[in-house]
């Protein structure tokens, strides 16, 4: 009798280990990441092994990190000018054993290799910004033109998305070229916008969701060999909250 009651408390135990280290992978994947030279990791090909050093995004130290969003599971990160892709953990199966921690790949630049993941992620963003917008903020000035390059933002999504499937790159620069000009006024202009209430969208408010759509955009620009026009937003990710004055 104790040792059935032993065994199933053990038993218990390791399932919740492996739930809980599932749940730290990504994060395990990226601090490993993190603490060796992006020149070391080699980028596997369609067709064969190629070492590359990234190309560096412009001159801006700072870090445009893509959480696993709905039904996204992998992480996109970047660090010291570098992109980085931690594909999704398998799922664990049994309670016996986690998988180990999946390696973080280097993106190239401008290697097309994460185009379609991307603009699905985006796609969904924008949507539900949109919808955030449209249900809860159409009170506050100059709404419907805000709105009218939101949802540009959307349809940009939607063409990258086509645009994939039919190996059109050229196509696809061309949609993304006046992209980040594009989020960036939508940001500005809903920054300390007022909020009225009539429904619920996604987990998310529009500070969070616009920062979110930030680092995809980046992620996206990077993957066609885009360099984004504006300098990365280095404020902290509360930075949509009212501050308090200094003193007097």
């Amino acid at each position: 009798m104790n040792k059935t009651v032993k065994d199933c408390g053990r038993n218990s135990a390791k399932e919740l280990a492996g739930m809980f280290v599932q749940k730290l992978l990504p994060f395990s994947a990226l601090m490993a990441a993190v603490m060796f030279p992006a020149e070391s990791i080699a980028q596997h090909h369609h067709h064969g092994h190629a070492h590359f050093h990234p190309h560096h995004f412009g001159h801006h130290h700072h870090s445009f990190y893509v959480q696993p969003y709905h039904h996204h599971h992998a992480v996109f990160y970047s660090h010291q000018n570098h992109s980085y892709y931690v594909p999704a953990a398998p799922m664990v199966t049994t309670s016996e054993q986690a998988p180990p921690p999946q390696k973080p790949q280097v993106v190239e630049f401008g290697g097309f290799t994460h185009t379609e993941e991307l603009a699905n992620r985006l796609d969904l963003l924008a949507n539900e910004f949109c919808l955030d917008l449209h249900y809860n903020y159409r009170d506050n000035a100059a709404f419907k033109e805000v709105y009218r390059e939101a949802y540009s933002i959307l349809q940009t999504a939607k063409v990258v998305h086509d645009k994939e499937h039919l190996g059109d790159k050229q196509k696809i620069r061309e949609s993304l070229s006046q992209l980040d000009s594009q989020f960036h006024r939508v940001q500005e202009n809903t920054r300390g916008w007022a909020r009225t209430h009539q429904r619920q969208i996604g987990d998310l408010g529009i500070v969070e969701k616009a920062g979110q759509m930030e680092s995809v955009i980046h992620h996206l620009l990077y993957d066609a060999g885009i360099e984004p026009d504006h300098a990365p937003n280095t404020t902290s990710p509360n930075s949509g909250r009212e501050e308090a004055p200094p003193p007097e």
